[in-house]
């Protein structure tokens, strides 16, 4: 079967949530504020650059194993999903007794890092655009903006992701798509910010480092663009 762009809006939208869910903006966001929470310095560096070298392969690899898996399965057999739970019973039959265990536990795994990275990072970026300190070392018996923002943001997911008939999958998926609508921002931004001598020094990128950068950001304005255009009307 030969690739094909897709000639709906619904397939952009597809396109813009896998984009979100894989560079998320928070989760740049994250990298950025745990590598000045953890002190790392020049030296470090290179085991942190490989630490997310490291993350982002077998994030696109992990990923990549669950489109297939998921269309030699549930798509051959029709398969529908509305919730995570439609998943579970629906891989039993298709991938044995232990299908459904495994992603029980697979799901609880990314259930309970989301639950602690997301607020973090959120948390993060609160403390710092209210010019408060933002560590996980600070003194929890005082007040702190950072540790408040992390309970408070906590909280607030905890409660509405419990609200009954909360449609979860369509909650999940449009949020990926408007990481991936907000995700030009910040990747601009960044790319700039690790460009300017006077603020990264030495750890300036490379050569081709900021042409590889430059290039993907290219492709990602060019997929929000043409998802904007399919909601527009451009595309039906």
């Amino acid at each position: 079967m030969i690739p094909y762009l897709p000639a709906k809006g619904a397939g952009w939208s597809a396109i813009a949530a896998a984009l979100g869910t894989t560079l998320a903006p928070w989760g740049l966001a994250f990298i950025q504020s745990y590598a000045v929470d953890k002190n790392i310095s020049l030296q470090t560096l290179r085991w942190a650059r490989v630490d997310v070298v490291i993350g982002s392969v077998l994030t696109g690899v992990i990923g990549l194993a669950i489109a297939v898996a998921c269309a030699a399965t549930l798509n051959r057999a029709g398969v529908h999903i509305a919730d995570a739970g439609d998943a579970a019973t629906a891989l039993r039959p298709l991938a044995g007794k232990f299908a459904t265990l495994l992603f029980g536990a697979g799901l609880l795994g990314a259930s309970l890092l989301a639950a602690a990275i997301v607020p973090i990072a959120t948390a993060y970026s609160i403390a710092d655009g209210v010019g408060e300190p933002a560590s996980l070392d600070l003194d929890s018996h005082h007040f702190q903006w950072f540790y408040a923002a992390f309970v408070g943001l906590t909280i607030a997911a905890v409660s509405i992701v419990s609200l009954p008939q909360l449609p979860l999958i369509p909650l999940i998926y449009t949020s990926q798509v408007v990481n991936a609508v907000l995700l030009p921002l910040h990747v601009i931004a960044l790319q700039l910010l690790s460009n300017d001598v006077s603020i990264t020094g030495a750890a300036r990128q490379g050569l081709w480092s900021r042409v590889a950068g430059w290039i993907s950001i290219a492709l990602i304005l060019a997929c929000v663009a043409a998802l904007g255009w399919s909601w527009i009307g451009g595309i039906k």
